[in-house]
């Protein structure tokens, strides 16, 4: 790209091939249009279908945004996933998305405008007044208990796991050089990291719809615990030591 990169959509994929089907043709439409000076770079996360086929494959047919896949061998988790893309991204604002796009796309506009304006991140929220959520009780139940474990361990009280997040490019690379966790729980530590280095940190009111395909498992909830459980004790550098 000869020009400067306005705007850098990372999305984190871990056999997302379904998904990135329906979603990702939609993303390259808007983003084409709303910011012809994009990039979507795809984070694949040691997937077994053909995630990095079909995002090769859309490449070749896309020139405005360029789309990139970067891979990995293996799983070594979503947090890895995000910080190796916002890592490699160009734009001077980075987006981070999931794959099912959990808000609407209109969403990334308000979020570019919110950094342009000062902010240092966005957080989506869906516990914003203006916001709306579309999910099961059970699911609910679990993300506000989640939420409320987060308030009693860090002391902040913002929601970490709406799947929507924007960053500067110039504040973001210190801050993902300093993570170290790699599980769902990365937010949290991201969070934790940001308020720990004086950044502005914003909330962003959003339309949010549960994806009934989730990737989260049972199984995932004892290793997100004990993540936070290594970020509250310091097992973790933090960036102020």
């Amino acid at each position: 790209m000869g020009s400067e990169v306005l705007l850098s959509l990372v999305i984190p994929a871990h056999n997302e091939e379904r998904r990135l089907k329906r979603t990702l043709p939609m993303m390259v439409r808007y983003l084409g249009s709303a910011f012809p000076s994009s990039e979507i770079l795809v984070s694949e996360d040691g997937s077994v279908d053909r995630t990095v086929d079909f995002v090769r494959e859309l490449s070749k047919a896309t020139q405005r945004p360029v789309v990139r896949v970067l891979s990995s061998r293996r799983r070594l988790g979503k947090g890895s996933g995000v910080r190796r893309g916002v890592l490699a991204a160009a734009g001077r604002h980075v987006i981070v998305m999931d794959a099912d796009v959990p808000v609407q796309l209109s969403s990334i506009q308000r979020a570019v405008d919110e950094l342009s304006s000062g902010a240092d991140i966005v957080l989506g929220s869906r516990s914003l007044p203006e916001s709306r959520r579309d999910e099961p009780r059970v699911r609910r139940f679990f993300s506000r208990a989640f939420r409320f474990l987060v308030r009693v361990l860090f002391r902040f009280d913002f929601d970490t796991q709406c799947g929507f997040k924007g960053f500067r490019r110039e504040r973001a690379v210190p801050l993902f050089r300093a993570l170290r966790i790699n599980s769902l729980a990365y937010d949290v530590e991201l969070v934790s990291q940001a308020l720990e280095m004086g950044l502005r940190i914003v909330e962003l009111p959003v339309n949010w719809k549960y994806d009934w395909n989730t990737s989260l498992r049972l199984r995932d909830i004892p290793k997100m615990l004990l993540d936070l459980m290594r970020v509250r004790l310091g097992c973790c550098p933090l960036w102020h030591r």
